[in-house]
């Protein structure tokens, strides 16, 4: 089964059955890949983002164009020359939603830590069959000046309290460092950090260049 369409599965009818009652969010927006898996061919960038919020929730569609972030991100991608809707997709740490990121640490641990394994094997097997990059945005708590980073706390199998999507992180971290020249890591769109960090970079630099720039990839996979 394609990458997408496995997660469709899952999302809209295998956890909904194991764990029910919870709000697990489909992203309506990659509907058009699932049913042709050919566009994918076309795929400049894969965005990753927190988990869906409110908006992305109310409308089914991750990182929505109604929300701030979502429109931060579509301002990155159009002044970088590229088509939204035919050479980006919108993929989450977690498709199980919450008003803010942090309300995750409510859910049954479990289940949170199977959608993030789930959403970071989807993502490298998208690594590995097409030739776009992969942008994530937001830490997720996680310490990520620290080389090789999430780290589970000292003599112990649990992470920080602080952390809130480790698992995700962990397993890209763990399978993804064959795709590593691909992938990208800032800082979130949300009150305006993403702004802020691409300040130090020259006018004239393009995104990739940009975000190339960054240390937090690095550290992810040092």
């Amino acid at each position: 089964m394609e990458p997408l369409a496995r997660l469709k599965h899952l999302t809209q009818e295998v956890w909904p059955t194991q764990y029910p009652g919870l709000p697990f969010i489909w992203n309506r927006e990659l509907d058009p890949y699932v049913e042709d898996p050919a566009r994918l061919a076309r795929l400049r960038w894969i965005i990753c983002s927190d988990n869906p919020g409110v908006e992305e929730a109310k409308f089914g569609r991750f990182l929505a164009p109604t929300g701030r972030s979502g429109k931060e991100a579509r301002k990155a991608i159009a002044q970088a020359g590229l088509n939204w809707d035919e050479q980006v997709i919108v993929l989450n740490k977690s498709i199980l939603h919450t008003p803010k990121t942090v309300d995750l640490k409510a859910l049954p641990a479990e289940v949170v830590r199977a959608t993030e394994e789930a959403l970071a094997q989807v993502i490298l097997d998208l690594l590995a069959q097409t030739e776009a990059k992969l942008w994530i945005v937001g830490f997720g708590g996680c310490d990520a000046k620290e080389p090789g980073w999430p780290r589970t706390l000292a003599g112990k199998e649990r992470y920080p309290a602080s952390c809130i999507t480790p698992h995700f992180y962990a397993a890209l971290r763990d399978g993804g460092a064959r795709f590593k020249e691909r992938i990208f890591i800032s800082k979130h769109f949300s009150h305006g950090q993403f702004a802020i960090e691409m300040k130090q970079f020259p006018a004239d630099w393009s995104l990739d260049e940009r975000l190339a720039a960054l240390p937090h990839a690095k550290n992810l996979f040092a």
